[in-house]
């Protein structure tokens, strides 16, 4: 193999590559032999037919894309290597010529890091101003305090009033039709918390467990089209009332929280609320740094960098929402905006999350500065107790179910994320581990990259479905993935996918497992007691005992045997 570099714009290269003649025959018998058995051609038991009998039955080329997949991930990462080059977005491909007996030839076209140019980053000047603190910031924390350790209890002797918790049901119309995005049962809402229309948690204060009435409300100018300024009427059913009830700051819950009396108490929320306005001080001085580097530096920033930040963005807003039992789709359906809008919402904040990235980047690279992956996990690893579930054990356990459901024979497509990182990689290495182990006639036939949104899964398995006349299982590393996937399958008509995979727990998910009897479907997740071996972890750090700083709680795999154990029926976000 040989490759060559051009240079075609500030953040942009394009690499040339010729594979020789030879080389491209010996990735033509590799591919023969990992797809000979999806052949069935007359006269020959399946999976035995000789290469040139495929080949004259389907055509010359039938195995050139499977041998290029074979090569390009080697070629395109030696030549990154050979021409320092940093991809920041996957690769354009051109092939320019893909013959038998011919030298392979083609072509990447790819953004890359761009040259970026600073100004005096050296002398810099900024302030830390660290403000006092004042008795009102005290008692804000000590009403923080209260409100961690408040709880909601049932409301039975009044109606609702504002700062109460409803549980209802809710259907809006625009005249006589009802719009879609504005139904619900069972929605919680604190009522004064601002969360829906302008206009509508006033008029629920004052309802009753059982009543049910109409809400008429005027929808914001800056709303999604279809309502924006429109009139609407939401007829709701009230289930359940709460309220917040906040412990007294006493002696007594000074001792719950760990401390001598409500004296020591306070003097720790004082000592948080002085660190508090010292971490204030500090972030402020560093983004004062920070933005004279900006401001001054020289860089045209792909859009591809842009697009990646923002990738991070979204997952990690995905993380925070799943955390408190609400998924994306869920929370855009009730903002009624589109994943495109939320992602134009964050672009400012993602392009500048990339000049920073850029600005710190070639900081490091002037100064000499060379972090490496041992230095950051030996950082991290200083006073640290790392408690993780065990991903290996997820892929391993799913290889299991699907071996189980296919009795140890059938064709397997993975719908994967290689973004995920060590998720996906331990993941995917433990499903091949199990497969290798002790499946042999289990094969599988196609990796498949993918989102862990219901999206991409619709998306990929539809693919994978016109690609495949034959999947016997899917493996899928999220249960958002396979939520799209199984729609794609039931949507198909296709009847020889026998048991498809996830992970995480997904409620809705659970949902799936307990009404669909067609197919094998399972979750794999975290022990439901990591919570409780993480408190366990922290009261025996606390004590001085001796603790183990890594501790890995084993998967569960969820499925229609036991899924009762984990579907919360009051569960109606997520």
């Amino acid at each position: 193999m040989s490759s060559t570099f051009e240079k075609l714009t500030s953040n942009k290269v394009k690499l040339n590559f010729v594979v020789s003649a030879e080389d491209f025959d010996k990735a033509l018998a590799t591919a023969y032999s990992k797809n000979v058995k999806r052949f069935n051609i007359p006269g020959f038991r399946r999976g035995k037919a000789p290469r040139h009998v495929i080949e004259m039955h389907y055509g010359p080329s039938v195995f050139f894309e499977d041998a290029f997949d074979e090569i390009f991930p080697v070629v395109y990462s030696e030549a990154i290597k050979e021409h320092s080059v940093e991809p920041v977005d996957r690769p354009e491909l051109d092939v320019t010529q893909i013959e038998k007996g011919k030298d392979l030839i083609f072509s990447v076209e790819v953004f890359v890091r761009p040259d970026v140019v600073l100004g005096d980053y050296k002398n810099l000047e900024a302030k830390k101003v660290v403000d006092e603190v004042t008795d009102d910031d005290v008692s804000a924390e000590v009403e923080r305090a209260r409100d961690r350790n408040s709880r909601f209890v049932e409301v039975t002797d009044r109606p609702a009033k504002l700062d109460d918790q409803v549980n209802i049901d809710y259907a809006g119309f625009d005249g006589d039709n009802q719009f879609a995005g504005g139904t619900a049962k069972g929605q919680e809402l604190v009522l004064g918390s601002g969360h829906f229309i302008p206009g509508f948690e006033e008029q629920v204060a004052g309802a009753a467990v059982g009543e049910e009435r109409d809400v008429k409300v005027t929808f914001p100018t800056e709303y999604v089209p279809e309502l924006a300024g429109k009139d609407a009427v939401f007829h709701i059913k009230v289930h359940q009332i709460t309220r917040r009830a906040m412990p007294e700051w006493d002696d007594d819950f000074a001792r719950r929280q760990g401390f001598a009396d409500v004296s020591a108490l306070r003097r720790a929320v004082m000592e948080t609320a002085v660190q508090k306005k010292q971490a204030q001080a500090a972030e402020q001085f560093a983004n004062d740094l920070i933005r004279q580097v900006t401001e001054t530096m020289t860089v045209t920033i792909p859009a591809a960098m842009v697009e990646n930040q923002l990738d991070g963005l979204i997952n990690e807003l995905r993380g925070h929402l799943q955390a408190q039992g609400v998924s994306l789709e869920q929370y855009l359906e009730m903002g009624n905006t589109t994943m495109e809008q939320l992602r134009d919402h964050a672009r400012e904040q993602a392009a500048a999350a990339a000049r920073y990235e850029l600005a710190m980047t070639e900081i490091a690279r002037r100064e000499g500065i060379d972090i490496s992956e041992a230095d950051v996990d030996a950082k991290y690893a200083e006073d640290m107790y790392l408690l993780t579930g065990d991903n290996y054990g997820m892929g391993y356990e799913g290889g299991r179910y699907i071996a189980e459901k296919l009795e140890g024979k059938g064709k397997v497509i993975a719908l994967c994320k290689p973004a995920a990182g060590n998720v996906n990689e331990d993941r995917m290495q433990g499903f091949k581990d199990y497969l290798e182990a002790n499946c042999p006639d289990i094969e599988l036939i196609a990796e498949i990259a993918s989102d862990f949104t219901r999206e991409a899964g619709l998306h990929d398995m539809n693919s994978a479905l016109t690609a495949y006349s034959e999947i016997d299982a899917v493996f899928s590393l999220d249960d958002e993935t396979s939520i799209g996937a199984l729609q794609a399958i039931v949507e198909s008509g296709r009847t020889d996918v026998k048991a498809i995979t996830g992970g995480g727990g997904c409620q809705e998910y659970f949902k799936i497992i307990k009404g669909n009897e067609s197919i094998n479907i399972c979750s794999a997740l975290y022990s439901p007691l990591m919570v409780r071996e993480a408190v366990d972890m922290a009261v025996s750090v606390l004590k001085g005992e001796k603790v183990d700083p890594v501790l890995v709680i084993p998967t569960t795999i969820v499925d229609r045997s036991n899924v009762d154990e984990y579907l919360d029926p009051n569960n109606t976000v997520y």
